[in-house]
């Protein structure tokens, strides 16, 4: 059962990671100049929750290596 977890840990990681990818390229773009100061803190929670997203799959990733109580 715990390898399940890994495995689900791993697609949490990817999608975070992916999230992450969005939001730092369009700030590294200079779309928050383009459009307005207004947007800098929905990119900013934008990236907020994808680190949590990866904070999470790493969580997951860890517990899988723990081995199970009775």
């Amino acid at each position: 059962m715990n390898s399940l977890w890994g495995l689900f840990g791993t697609f949490v990681l990817a999608i975070g990671g992916a999230i992450l990818f969005v939001g730092l390229y369009t700030m590294s773009q200079g779309y928050v100049q383009a459009y307005s100061i207004q947007s800098t803190p929905v990119l900013m929670t934008f990236d907020f929750v994808g680190s949590f997203v990866v904070g999470f799959g790493l969580w997951l990733i860890v517990q899988s290596g723990k081995p199970d109580s009775k």
